[in-house]
């Protein structure tokens, strides 16, 4: 008989009571940068994002049971777009990175099963970049 896998906690690798400093969420955004580095040298950012969104779709994909559809390239998405989120030359992200993902969500939504579970991870995962971003500012004020 197989051994029952413990269900993941949602705030497992996010800012909890236990990782107030947020290295979890730290450690995942360093790692998800050096993957979307290696993966896509000499890419433009909209190149890049439209290979996660599209083509790389399930590149990430750990093909488990237990594990949300999208959850990693969701997690590689929002740390691209929130590591160039204050680059002016990004005009599609003039209106934010939350408002990008949403406009692309409502696009995907009804007929790419996997492209909306990668958006609504990442819509998912962003509001932690947002927070530990948050502390980090506030540490770093005199």
């Amino acid at each position: 008989m197989a051994a029952r896998k413990r269900p993941r906690d949602s705030n497992e690798r996010g800012m909890n009571s236990l990782d107030t400093a947020g290295q979890g969420i730290k450690e995942t955004y360093e790692r998800k940068l050096q993957v979307v580095a290696v993966r896509y040298p000499n890419k433009t950012a909209k190149e890049i994002i439209t290979k996660m969104i599209g083509a790389d779709v399930a590149r990430d994909s750990l093909n488990t049971s237990d594990e949300i559809t999208g959850q990693q390239g969701g997690r590689l998405l929002a740390s691209y777009l929130h590591s160039i989120k204050d680059d002016a030359s990004n005009d599609f992200l003039s209106s934010g990175v939350n408002n990008f993902l949403q406009t692309q969500l409502d696009k995907y939504r009804m007929f790419y099963p996997s492209q909306k579970g990668l958006l609504e991870q990442a819509l998912l995962f962003l509001p932690k970049l947002e927070q530990l971003a948050a502390a980090a500012a506030a540490a770093a004020a005199p």
